[in-house]
This record gives C-alpha cells, structure tokens and sequence, in this order.
C-alpha cells in the first residue's frame, strides 16, 4: 500500500462500513440486540464476557452492560478494546466464525495464519460454545437458513429469504439468488431421522449477509462514481477507496458519509455508519472523526 502516493495537490480518502456483516448477521437473525452491538463493538462486548465468565480476568463490576445508553457502552466497550487489544482481536475470529460455522480445528488454524498464535483446542471450543450461549439468536438462525432440526422441534417455517434445504436456494432482500445442494445431512439415530449440517451449510450461512453486504457496497459506490469532484480507485472488502484535489477532500468526505449511511429500504431502513480515513498514502492513511 505505501506504494500509493497520490500527486501534488491530491489525497487519498476511505471510508469503510462499520462492522456491516455482523450488523447483517443481527438483522438476518432478527435480533434487534445484536444488531446494536454490532454497531458498537459486538468483539469488545464479547471479549468482556468470555473474560469474566471463562476466567474471571475482570470484576462483574467492570462487566458493560446492555441496558447502559448507547454513548456509556460505547466508552466501556473502547476502554476494554485499548486494555485487551490482542485478546479483543482473538475473538474477532471467533465472532466471524461463530456467525459462519466455523469449526473449532477452522478456528485453530485461521488463528494461527492470522495472528501467528496457537490457542489449544480445549480453549477454542470453550469459547466457541460461550459465544453461542451468549447470542442464542445465532444458533436459531443458522437453523432457520439451513432447514436443520431446531430442538427435535421440527424444521423452522421456511421464508423466502430462509430454509435452503428444502428450498435448495436462497434469495438476498436485493435480489440475488444462490442455489444449494447439500445443506443437510441426515442420519439415522435411536430409529430417527437426525439433521445435521451438510458442506454446503457454510456457504448458505455466509450467503445472505455476505452477498448483501456486498451490494450495499457497490451500491453506494454507483451513486459516489457520479461525483466529478472524486474518483473512485478501489474497493476492498466493505471499503472504498477514492483521490481527490486537496480543495475537495471535505465534500468527498462529506458525499461518501451521505452516501454510504443512507438508510436501506430493502431491510426496512437499516442504516450501517461509517469511519473515514485520509491522507497522501494509502498506506499511512489516518482515521478522522467526522
């Protein structure tokens, strides 16, 4: 990235949605919860958590809490970010793999790759299993998506964005479509039929936030390429990368934040913030608070 310097008289802006997939991943789980820590900091609250409840680290005092006004979580959730940075950022890989079905051996190596760290199996487990103690909604939508058994309760009531077992395809709110063909798996225990999740339940899972979360983006970055005063160079996951004259950068700064928070009709006026970023390198490009 330091490759990247822009011309005399240029600069670099990036904005990039904030957390967007758990945000989804609430809001395609139907918790309203979820989705408001998502926005605030869904890795630092359930770092917190799993700090006090697997190893008492923390005091129940220090614990933030979801009934606290949004501004005080957000200032207890930042101090936990700055005092547990590394543990915070271990258990970013665990909220992603918990939301996407992650397997614990998964979970171990994406750990290692990413941060050059072994966390023995005993512990990946355990804290998979908390997360999912901790957001119950997750495990009932993951269900709901695949089809699978919920309890021995039956199969969740299909809708038309859910259930790609029976429906062997799946359908975002935008429009997209992706078929599936073998979501479950089913074995027979103690003379019933058991579901279990097949190789193509992952990718059912990741489907909907992923392939919406994706066209949000690109959505937004129609609407910015219109803008003649910035040129749009690059998207890279849920960012946006542009350059533009030195006397613009406040419109364009101000353009892609209208842009990008719109509020999105198709999942009822959800609206996703953002966090912006300048400077003459794309590889030293510094967070604003706009």
């Amino acid at each position: 990235r330091k490759m990247f310097v822009a011309p005399p008289g240029w600069t670099f802006w990036a904005r990039d949605f904030s957390g967007i997939e758990a945000v989804l991943v609430g809001w395609f789980a139907g918790s309203d919860r979820y989705q408001r820590l998502a926005k605030i900091d869904i890795h630092a609250f359930y770092t917190a958590y799993a700090l006090y409840e697997l190893e008492k680290a923390i005091p129940y005092d220090a614990l933030p809490q979801e009934k606290w006004p949004d501004d005080q979580l957000k200032l207890a959730l930042s101090q936990i970010k700055r005092e547990f940075k590394q543990r915070r950022q271990n258990n970013k890989i665990m909220v992603h793999g918990g939301n996407y079905l992650m397997g614990p051996f998964e979970a171990q190596e994406t750990q290692l790759k990413e941060l050059g760290v072994v966390v023995p199996m005993k512990e990946i487990k355990r804290l998979q299993g908390f997360y999912w103690e901790l957001f119950p909604e997750i495990r009932e939508w993951h269900d709901r998506v695949t089809g699978k058994w919920a309890n021995g309760a039956g199969v969740a009531t299909p809708t038309e964005q859910e259930n790609a077992h029976q429906r062997t395809w799946l359908r975002t709110p935008f429009g997209n479509w992706h078929h599936y063909y073998h979501v479950l798996d089913f074995t027979k225990e103690g003379g019933q039929w058991q579901a279990k999740y097949g190789p193509d339940a992952k990718r059912s899972v990741a489907f909907l936030p992923q392939s919406s979360g994706r066209f949000i983006l690109t959505r937004a970055t129609q609407r910015l390429a219109q803008d003649v005063q910035s040129t749009v160079r690059l998207l890279l996951h849920d960012e946006i990368l542009g350059v533009c004259r030195l006397g613009h950068l406040s419109h364009c700064l101000e353009n892609s934040k209208y842009e990008m928070e719109k509020p999105i009709p198709e999942l009822g006026g959800l609206t996703i913030g953002t966090e912006a970023k300048t400077g003459d390198c794309w590889g030293t490009l510094e967070t604003i608070v706009d």
